[in-house]
């Protein structure tokens, strides 16, 4: 099964069976491209050779905004790295959506293109995936 980005045209293959049809293709259901970047829309297509292909629970991680497995390697040991070879640059942030006396960091944007994810925990902010971000 393939499902192609109609607007940056990217292809993901992955096995095509009840469980794929069960998670991507539910009544009513569409998906945003994956892709930092790009506002389009995911439909089926035939395959490509350049598609990438994936496990059903890597494509269905980075189709709810969890990364892509190589955007996903967030341990101490590469973000300590991370950060040592790049400084940030700017801060994604917005509103937090039921206090207004509270605001939400989103993301860290790094030197050279880079983008740290962050998501909130009881033990603190956690780096969920690192994207490549338009420069």
């Amino acid at each position: 099964m393939t499902l192609r980005c109609s607007k940056c045209q990217r292809g993901w293959v992955t096995a095509e069976d009840a469980r794929a049809k069960a998670l991507f293709f539910a009544p009513g259901r569409s998906w945003d491209c994956p892709t930092v970047s790009c506002d389009g829309f995911l439909v089926r297509s035939k395959a490509r050779r350049s598609d990438r292909r994936l496990y059903q629970d890597a494509l269905w991680a980075a189709l709810n905004g969890l990364g892509f497995p190589e955007e996903r390697a967030c341990g101490l040991t590469e973000m300590k790295k991370l950060f040592q070879e790049h400084k940030v640059v700017g801060v994604v942030m917005d509103k937090h959506p039921t206090d207004s006396t509270k605001s939400r960091i989103l993301g860290l944007r790094l030197s050279g293109g880079r983008m740290v994810h962050f998501a909130a925990s009881a033990h603190g902010a956690v780096a969920y995936k690192v994207t490549e971000v338009p420069v």
